[in-house]
């Protein structure tokens, strides 16, 4: 289905096609973080990730985005599932801040440099920063160009999620993320891109900074 949608839309563009992999598990009913007693084992989680990579180079994935990284352990195994799949891939790291510190995005709170080691260690070609909030996004980013001298990606997010849905509550304006993206961009972010809460016109916005 996304070889057909690219086929139909690339207008002459070249377009990849990327296979997803992400450590999201079930979550607590009602609840917006992840339920432990349902977390799948460790082997588990691998032969997942094998799975889903296996089954995306097969059917023709030009590359494999690893999204929403941000709990230390499942990051390796990502990592590994990518490395296996002979694709190239991307890291998309997620983080929020919390007592002016940035921290990973998922509720234990592990400091995110601790998230950037384990994504570093591996192979990717790009790495950056996706469903995280623009106020987080920059002091991030920051905080991986210090360890990571290659590529760097953002796709933030504006709101906040309250289960079950997105809430499209003080959405930042276009020309304020654009203006947001310039100073991503003055710390090497080559790739730009939205994520929940954010429409086409924020892409338009992201966009004029591309030329």
């Amino acid at each position: 289905m996304a070889k057909t949608a690219r086929d139909r839309a690339a207008d002459g563009r070249d377009v990849v096609v990327a296979v997803s992999l992400s450590h999201q598990m079930p979550m607590v009913p009602g609840a917006a973080r992840d339920d432990p007693e349902l977390r799948p084992s460790p082997e588990q989680v691998l032969d997942n990730f094998r799975e889903v990579t296996y089954a995306g180079a097969e059917a023709g994935a030009d590359m494999v985005m690893l999204e929403m990284m941000s709990r230390p352990l499942h990051m390796k195994l990502a990592l590994q599932a990518a490395e296996e799949s002979g694709l190239p891939f991307w890291c998309g790291l997620s983080a929020r801040m919390e007592s002016a510190n940035v921290h990973s995005y998922v509720w234990e709170g592990f400091p995110f440099e601790e998230s950037i080691a384990v994504a570093v260690a591996g192979k990717a070609e790009v790495m950056g920063l996706m469903h995280t909030n623009v106020n987080a996004t920059g002091p991030a980013l920051a905080l991986l160009r210090e360890q990571w001298s290659g590529p760097m990606m953002a796709y933030p997010d504006s709101g906040f999620f309250k289960m079950p849905r997105w809430q499209f509550t003080d959405i930042i304006e276009p020309e304020d993320l654009e203006e947001e993206a310039r100073q991503w961009c003055g710390l090497g972010v080559q790739v730009l891109g939205g994520c929940c809460g954010l429409g086409l016109e924020h892409i338009r916005a992201l966009a004029r900074l591309r030329g």
